[in-house]
């Protein structure tokens, strides 16, 4: 990963060529219709302004070592780079840096339990630019057949829960908000859904994966010659959280700055 960034000057002007003119549609596993209502609850400022998060994903290790039949490659440090905060929660950083906008520092620590030289576990206080505090924690563990993320959001006025699965409609599903005096609400996560994938032009329902959906945006976005998002830089932002996360563990848990990024 840091040769990579060296290799495209990860801090600085970059050219237009350097970067692909369409990347994929990223839907995290806990459902595109509420991330988008949650983003939308910030951008408005439904609630009054956000003073901080909790994101917690954790699923079993994903490697044939405890799963049988699984492949490995995500145990082995000299193919995957790291453990559950990059391979796992580079996701979950794309969310956060586009819900919050960019983020400023982190301090993390890392663990390793299963022994496989990449962490099984980490934390992380991340800090945006606009001063948002937020608590990241991940988890590799041994329990097969477990894959959760859940993320709150603290408004002066309003708690949000999000959790999901990675498919369409799993049992973890729930979307909560808390408000003031008033009994929680739970929207209508069917509907939801149904407004954004029509939003794309999606019409059937007879896919479980979010990924149809984002290979199909991109599809589109290619033939048309039109932009698609995130782009190479969101990408990247996502990628600068973890890589200074990592520096962060390396130095105890120090406050590590996040590269900044041009965006021409």
């Amino acid at each position: 990963m840091r040769d990579f960034y060296r290799t495209i000057g990860f801090v600085g002007p970059t050219r237009e060529a350097t970067r692909p003119r369409n990347c994929t549609e990223v839907f995290a596993s806990s459902g595109p219709g509420t991330q988008y209502l949650m983003k939308r609850l910030l951008d408005e400022g439904t609630y009054g302004a956000p003073l901080g998060y909790v994101l917690r994903e954790d699923q079993f290790w994903p490697t044939g070592s405890v799963v049988a039949g699984h492949s490995s490659w995500r145990s082995d440090p000299a193919l995957a780079g790291g453990g559950a905060l990059l391979e796992h929660t580079i996701h979950g950083c794309d969310l956060l840096a586009w819900i919050f906008g960019p983020a400023a520092t982190v301090c993390a620590r890392t663990r390793s339990v299963f022994g496989f030289g990449v962490e099984d576990i980490a934390t992380a206080q991340v800090t945006h630019e606009n001063e948002v505090i937020g608590t990241v924690a991940t988890a590799f563990n041994g329990v097969e057949g477990r894959e959760e993320r859940r993320l709150e959001v603290f408004f002066e006025q309003a708690t949000v829960e999000l959790t999901g699965d990675f498919v369409i409609g799993a049992p973890e599903d729930s979307f909560v908000i808390h408000r003031p005096r008033a009994e929680p609400e739970h929207p209508d996560l069917d509907a939801l859904r149904r407004e954004l994938f029509a939003g794309y032009g999606v019409e059937r329902s007879d896919f479980i994966f979010y990924q149809y959906v984002a290979d199909r945006a991109f599809v589109h976005a290619v033939r048309d010659g039109s932009p698609a998002r995130p782009d190479f830089h969101d990408a990247l932002r996502a990628h600068a959280i973890v890589e200074a996360a990592y520096r962060s563990a390396a130095a105890g848990g120090a406050p590590t700055a996040v590269p900044g990024l041009a965006t021409g």
